[in-house]
């Protein structure tokens, strides 16, 4: 897997500490540098090739917002700030998450696991928020589990379970809970690949092995189809079918 090649802007030393430490848990992003002053963060995106930047939006001579309009490459962005206030300005530019402040790794992780999907799937249609299905897409995300990050391949997850405020990757080979919203999730995975067919559920298409009008098997598991889902959920069946 390629890695990510980042940099980190802040005007607080500590925040960038934060960055740097979470930073080195992940594997497959490669922190460039990290810069307090937004001036020498403009001349270093001029002169070399950025894949993201975390960006904190409130800075004291240029504020983030400011410093992405001075600059002619288009990296993707993650936004930090300590005030939600400003938490929803950054959304005209690449960007795919803003944290607020102090970050927590688990965050860290989602918005770059956001980024390595936006890069692979939606660059191309900057106006689009949303994808459309690619075959370009991530094989693998990255779950943290505790005190273990897991790195799973998409391929092999046959269905994901809601329960409260963690979600549950079930594989033929491990079961990993993680702290996700299924929003979270669904933004994560190919498109083409999973569908969402409860509140509590979202199953992979290929590892469906038996369709029926309320459920799904997934390996004589029996998933319930929500009656919001069913009707969606059946043209979609529908348009599979062989004819």
């Amino acid at each position: 897997m390629k890695k990510l090649k980042c940099i980190a802007i802040d005007d607080e030393f500590m925040a960038l500490e934060v960055i740097r430490h979470h930073s080195q848990k992940i594997p497959f992003i490669e922190l460039l540098a990290c810069f307090e002053n937004a001036i020498e963060a403009i001349a270093f995106l001029q002169q070399h090739e950025v894949d993201l930047v975390f960006l904190d939006i409130n800075m004291p001579d240029i504020t983030g917002l400011q410093l992405l309009k001075s600059i002619t490459c288009q990296p993707v962005v993650v936004f930090t700030t300590a005030y939600a206030e400003y938490a929803l300005q950054g959304y005209d530019f690449y960007t795919v998450d803003y944290l607020l402040k102090p970050i927590e790794f688990d965050q860290l992780l989602k918005a770059v696991n956001k980024a390595q999907h936006f890069l692979q799937t939606q660059k191309t249609a900057p106006t689009a928020q949303v994808s459309t299905p690619s075959t370009h897409i991530s094989d693998t995300i990255l779950v943290k589990s505790g005190t273990q990050i897991h790195q799973i391949k998409t391929a092999e997850i046959l269905y994901i379970e809601s329960t409260g405020n963690y979600v549950k990757f079930v594989t033929p080979h491990q079961q990993v809970m993680s702290l996700f919203s299924m929003k979270e999730v669904i933004e994560l995975l190919p498109a083409q690949d999973f569908v969402k067919i409860h509140k509590s559920f979202i199953v992979a298409f290929r590892h469906i092995s038996l369709f029926e009008k309320h459920q799904v098997k997934i390996n004589d598991q029996p998933i319930p189809i929500g009656k919001t889902y069913r009707e969606a959920f059946q043209q979609i069946v529908q348009s599979r079918v062989a004819k």
